[in-house]
């Protein structure tokens, strides 16, 4: 058997494409200052880990895991994550056309501090682990993670590395 691990959270956040129906047209800019809501947590090889027969991208509509996924901008150029969940993956067959896959949302409450700065359309936090920069559309703020979503066999050896997106939605 192998195990799929994920490696997400905020620092794994990413872009996404202009898809329609992502964005909501509104008048004048938008702040960054607020809470924002995971709204997509998108891979690049499509995969079907809930079993329901349909392969895709957005492990958010593939799990009911990340549904509760926020972060918050404060004025002060401060902010916090709040992740309360994460998804265990077990993996049997051969990655990724002959595969299935074992799911568990793992439950948790952890927050993440950071401090934040706006140039224009582009954004970028800083946390005690690394800084990512993303891009704000609209009431969308996108993070693109190069090689964020790793995935190994039982022996810890990666099998394919790839983008990880996330994205937010301003609430």
């Amino acid at each position: 058997m192998k195990k799929l691990f994920i490696i997400a959270g905020f620092l794994s956040l990413t872009a996404c494409t202009n898809d329609e129906g992502l964005f909501t047209i509104i008048d004048g800019p938008v702040t960054l200052e607020g809470s924002w809501k995971l709204t997509s947590m998108l891979v690049e090889t499509p995969v079907d880990i809930n079993g329901d027969g349909i392969s895709g991208t957005d492990f958010m509509i593939e799990s009911e895991c990340y549904q509760n996924e926020t972060a918050v901008f404060s004025a002060n150029l401060t902010g916090q994550t709040q992740s309360t969940s994460y998804l265990e993956i077990a993996v049997s067959g051969s990655f990724p056309d002959d595969v299935t896959f074992t799911t568990e949302c793992v439950l948790e409450n952890e927050t993440t501090d950071f401090t934040w700065l706006q140039n224009e359309n582009t954004v970028t936090v800083i946390t005690e682990t690394g800084t990512m920069t993303g891009t704000l559309t609209g009431n969308v703020l996108t993070f693109v993670i190069p090689n964020g979503q790793i995935y190994m066999d039982e022996n810890f050896e990666v099998v394919l590395m790839e983008d990880l997106t996330m994205v937010y939605t301003k609430q």
